[in-house]
């Protein structure tokens, strides 16, 4: 079922998203080609009511850094066009805001996003107890 996400974004992940856009868009910010739009992102894969806060986060970030106006949170990364570079500005983005909890093989051993939120999810439970 596909659905426009049904929340609003923390300003945390705002914030991130912004500086991400802005520093990898065209002169004066205008975002020249891209199809990534943080207030129309489709997340596909569940129910809108079924995604957990972490998925619908790490779907935000994998689709600003890959371009995506849709994601599936069952497709492989690579499948999405991931590619080992990006993969590094994927993980920047998640340890920004997630403490630094990832290392790069995370990206492609939890390759998909409900896999990388459940990950993320668990480091972040062991390492608050």
């Amino acid at each position: 079922a596909s659905q426009m996400l049904p929340f609003s974004l923390s300003t945390a992940i705002r914030r991130e998203l912004g500086r991400y856009m802005a520093k990898n868009s065209g002169k004066d910010g205008a975002q020249s080609g891209r199809t990534f739009n943080a207030e129309t992102l489709v997340i596909l894969g569940k129910d809108a009511k079924e995604y957990t806060a972490m998925e619908k986060e790490v779907a935000l970030i994998y689709a600003a850094v890959l371009d995506l106006a849709e994601i599936d949170i069952f497709e492989n990364f690579n499948a999405m066009g991931g590619d080992s570079i990006i993969a590094s500005e994927v993980l920047k983005l998640l340890n920004e805001r997630y403490d630094n909890l990832l290392n790069i093989s995370d990206m492609f051993t939890y390759s998909t996003v409900t896999d990388m939120a459940e990950h993320i999810t668990l480091k972040l439970e062991e390492k608050n107890g």
